[in-house]
């Protein structure tokens, strides 16, 4: 695996990270459409942003009609579906029971890869794999061992749906690079420009015809407006441009188990910024992260 590749996929990892902090204060009262609606501004914000760093010309390119159908797809199932199945997940039966289902989805990357993509498989990548995933679940167990929702079995498959969808969106992705060239910048903007419609038309659908109250800027605030549109394009852009490079570099089943390290990146951040305590669980669960890391890096 190259050095970009890990590079590129701890970075997504390390924003990803950072999301749930800033979520976590800002969350109450919000739906996940409200969510979805406001991360879409800056999903699509970030982008036009990073393009006219990196590359303008990308502003006034329309690719391929599979570069277009692919981003709308991914947009479909992995943010709007697979996102709002998480949220919901959480709803019917608690974070730590839902957490601990949607953190497989690298196997579900590895193994529609493997069908797909005809990538190789090994016992080390394997090996790896469950290794980050149980790491993950050590990590989860120290937040919120005795949440459970009323709802386990609607939980359940709530959350191995949205797990699913994230995992083939990931090797959707990887096809289409390979199959069209398409540069992470190109790709992630159109996946942008098809989510903001998206959001905002289930925001409208979920809304119309209700008694006319407070509009969504205020029932969100300025304040937290502007921390969750930072954090739309933190999550979405900035770390979907990332991982679009990493896996232009390096297989998908490769790419996926290392950016899903994001929960030991959140806990470390959680005990340096906010002094929280970390149990003895959760460093086991650190310690299982860094040596599956290390088997799939190799």
């Amino acid at each position: 695996m190259s050095a970009s590749a890990i590079l590129f996929s701890f970075a997504t990892a390390l924003c990803w990270g950072i999301a749930p902090l800033i979520y976590r204060r800002n969350l109450g009262g919000l739906s996940p459409y409200d969510l979805n609606a406001v991360r879409s501004i800056g999903f699509t914000g970030g982008m036009v942003v990073l393009a006219l760093i990196f590359n303008p010309d990308v502003l006034f390119r329309i690719p391929s009609t599979t570069v277009i159908a692919s981003s709308a797809g991914i947009a479909l199932l992995a943010n709007l579906i697979g996102d709002f199945l998480y949220m919901a997940s959480i709803e019917a039966m608690g974070v730590s029971f839902a957490v601990a289902v949607v953190s497989t989805f690298p196997l579900i990357t590895i193994a529609t890869s493997a069908i797909w993509l005809k990538e190789p498989l090994s016992v080390v990548l394997i090996s790896g794999a469950v290794i980050i995933v149980l790491g993950l679940n050590f990590i989860r167990m120290g937040y919120s061992e005795r949440e459970i929702g009323p709802s386990l079995r609607k939980g359940f498959f709530l959350a191995a749906t949205a797990a699913f969808l994230w995992g083939l969106s990931d090797t959707m992705i990887r096809w289409t690079i390979l199959e069209t060239g398409v540069d992470s910048l190109t790709f992630n903007l159109w996946r942008s420009l098809a989510f903001l419609p998206l959001a905002w038309g289930t925001w409208i659908f979920k809304n119309f015809g209700k008694p006319a109250g407070k509009s969504l800027l205020e029932t969100v605030g300025f304040r937290r407006g502007v921390e969750l549109v930072f954090v739309g394009m933190l999550s979405l852009a900035i770390a979907g441009t990332f991982v679009n490079l990493a896996l232009k570099d390096a297989p998908a089943s490769l790419v996926i188990p290392l950016t899903a390290t994001s929960p030991l990146l959140s806990t470390l951040l959680a005990v340096l910024f906010f002094r929280e305590s970390v149990s003895r669980g959760q460093w086991a669960g650190i310690f299982l992260i860094v040596i599956g890391s290390a088997l799939v890096c190799r």
